[in-house]
């Protein structure tokens, strides 16, 4: 079935983004439990990735278009990952759905399910 398929695709795509959504949803400096803070950790363009994490929020999913820059940035990404079908489009997805509490380990959690769904596990 062409939708299988296309699903299939996906969600491949998706397990490669993942760790790309992860380091965006990192820059907001709390942990997934919505309380813990950490510091970045040293970066040349740490004030950057500190601003972008700034002015996304916890709890707010809409908010993921605040790193539609470093998204769109050749120097972060090393390619504007908007050029390329929809990449751009499915990290700032995967990252808007870490932007609740509990939402990164259930991102992980759902595409790993998934995984081994596809491979008979």
């Amino acid at each position: 079935c062409i939708r299988d398929r296309y699903q299939r695709r996906v969600h491949g795509l998706d397990l490669l983004l993942l760790p790309v959504a992860a380091f965006l949803r990192y820059t907001l400096g709390v942990c997934d439990d919505g309380n813990t803070k950490f510091d970045l950790a040293d970066d040349p363009i740490k004030s950057q990735l500190a601003e972008c994490g700034a002015n996304a929020k916890l709890g707010d999913p809409a908010t993921a278009s605040a790193f539609k820059g470093l998204i769109a940035s050749q120097d972060v990404m090393g390619t504007n990952l908007y050029e390329h079908g929809t990449v751009g489009q499915r990290v700032e997805q995967l990252v808007s759905k870490m932007l609740v509490v509990g939402g990164v380990r259930a991102t992980l959690d759902e595409h790993l399910r998934l995984a081994r769904k596809r491979h008979g596990e």
